[in-house]
């Protein structure tokens, strides 16, 4: 709470609010000097901190307090520290104090069905001279790994898109079988595209076949997949990119011609989803406008090897619009 200050009745009234502002800036200016502008007496540093936890191992953190104006280690320190998961689930608890050289230890074993995700790890020190504080994140592995081995960023409406993953312990380095495994397409409203099961194989592999609708918009969508055995948890999380199936590409395309003219034009039919050209690809060419009716096509034909097909036509005498 600021002091309160009385002003004699001869000082001037126009000086007064000025001097009131010094005082309150030399009040804070004191204040800041006690407190060191914030910053905390004791500093908590690591010297041995493992970043990444596997499930069902022994880690050991390691701490050294010093006083931030001398740099000096602080003993006998009173330390408390905290590792929980985001939801707020408790891992450890650990109290203790630092040795005579301002360093303390303690170790954390991690559970067999480690879950995976951030630990939060938050290291707090109270002496008599003040305060200290440490946070930090810890990445967690979770017991059971679903690896993704043909996983495509992309995906087309009508495709049929296979999905192969492979589970994996963890804990004892290998391959597990006979898992289920359920996977869920969503829209960005949680509306499902599609739901996939299966199970996996004796190299704990399983293959999810991923149909999508013809009529599905070009627009971001939403993987997840999850695995439950006895050994622990999977859970994996993908965006993928509903594409158009192809491309066509004008190589040789006139944007204006004579009527009566010939008109040649060649275009490559390319594959979105593998990023090749679409060899043999079915081609139907439409025209309209003179002679031209709608609906009936002037080529209906294939694409080469390289996804290139070149058609010739006369054009006729009044605008006309094409489609491929």
């Amino acid at each position: 709470m600021l002091p309160t200050i009385m002003w004699p009745k001869s000082f001037p009234r126009q000086v007064r609010p000025w001097t009131g502002l010094l005082a309150l800036l030399c009040l804070i200016a004191i204040s800041g000097c006690q407190l060191q502008f914030g910053s905390n007496p004791l500093v908590i540093q690591p010297f041995e901190f493992p970043e990444t936890l596997l499930p069902d191992q022994s880690y050991t953190f390691g701490f050294v307090v010093t006083a931030r104006a001398t740099k000096a280690p602080v003993a006998a320190t009173p330390i408390h520290a905290l590792l929980t998961l985001n939801d707020g689930t408790v891992l450890q608890l650990f109290n203790g104090e630092t040795d005579a050289q301002g360093q303390i230890t303690f170790t954390h074993k991690t559970a067999y069905r480690q879950p995976g995700g951030i630990a939060k790890l938050s290291i707090q020190a109270q002496s008599k001279t003040g305060f200290g504080e440490f946070r930090a994140d810890v990445e967690l592995l979770p017991s059971l790994l679903i690896l993704p081995r043909q996983l495509p960023a992309q995906i087309a409406p009508g495709s049929q898109t296979p999905i192969v993953l492979q589970i994996y312990d963890l804990v004892n380095q290998k391959p597990v079988a006979n898992v289920p495994v359920q996977a869920q397409l969503t829209l960005a409203d949680d509306e499902v595209l599609a739901r996939l099961q299966g199970q996996s194989n004796d190299r704990g592999e399983v293959e999810l076949m991923l149909n999508l609708p013809t009529d599905l918009r070009l627009r971001p969508v939403q993987l997840v997949i999850d695995a439950q055995s006895p050994i622990g948890e999977g859970h994996i999380e993908r965006k993928l990119t509903v594409v158009a199936p192809v491309t066509i590409r004008r190589l040789n395309t006139p944007e204006s011609v004579f009527a009566g003219s010939q008109v040649t034009y060649t275009v490559r039919i390319d594959d979105n989803i593998n990023r090749v050209p679409a060899a043999f690809s079915a081609v139907q060419v439409y025209l309209s406008g003179g002679d031209y009716a709608w609906g009936t096509p002037i080529l209906d034909d294939q694409a080469d090897a390289n996804g290139i097909i070149t058609f010739t036509f006369t054009a006729p005498n009044t605008t006309f619009a094409n489609s491929l």
